[in-house]
């Protein structure tokens, strides 16, 4: 994962050094290399300037590096952008960031499948980490909302799919209350074998005595 944009003012101009950068690192992992993930920020917007930067950014882009591009503003959402996505064998991230009532909405949207890879991001409202004070509301060490709802949808949408190059699914805390929780609820849903629970002990051990993640 990575982000061109951590200078706003840059707007996605002359990104080659970056992009020459990520190059290195995936030619570094060789087989071991996955999807590089680029997110844009919710200030970057559908606007003819932004438009032709991201066009730019994706000529450049080297195909042999799968990416998957995460657009943080609804102005993006559109034909025109899908299929310049589509063109560049780019996947459009298809982000989960319902707050738990609306679980059921889970899945429907504008997600357009623009690559022979799949992407998925179960991100929940950030805004159930924490109380009303302020303070943050958990540890991130349990399952608090269970998105039981929200889980089937997308085992059934990603099942429609099961001839994509790849998938990659990544969970956040604030999703159900703890990502490992959620990932080890989908995986046999889509037939995925994870390490017992024994061998993933020391990791969360990791979290022990900390404050959450």
């Amino acid at each position: 994962m990575f982000c061109l944009l951590q200078n706003l003012d840059k707007r996605m101009e002359h990104p080659a050094p970056e992009i020459a950068m990520m190059e290195n690192l995936a030619d570094e992992l060789g087989p071991h290399l996955g999807c590089a993930l680029l997110q844009l920020p919710p200030s970057f917007r559908a606007h003819p300037y932004e438009e032709k930067m991201l066009r730019a950014f994706l000529r450049a882009w080297p195909a042999h590096v799968p990416l998957a591009m995460e657009f943080r503003d609804g102005s993006w959402e559109a034909p025109r952008t899908a299929r310049l996505l589509e063109d560049h064998g780019v996947a459009w991230v298809w982000a989960d960031t319902l707050p738990v009532e609306d679980e059921k909405h889970a899945g429907f949207g504008f997600f357009p499948t623009t690559a022979p890879h799949i992407y998925v991001r179960l991100l929940g409202d950030f805004r159930t980490k924490y109380g009303p004070n302020g303070h943050e509301a958990h540890r991130c060490d349990r399952l608090l909302w269970p998105r039981d709802i929200a889980l089937g949808h997308w085992v059934s949408k990603l099942r429609n799919h099961a001839s994509a190059q790849a998938i990659w699914i990544f969970a956040s805390n604030h999703y159900e209350g703890m990502a490992v929780e959620t990932i080890r609820r989908l995986a046999p849903h889509l037939g995925v074998d994870l390490p017992r629970r024994e061998a993933a002990s020391a990791q969360l051990d990791l979290f022990d005595g900390a404050g959450g993640v």
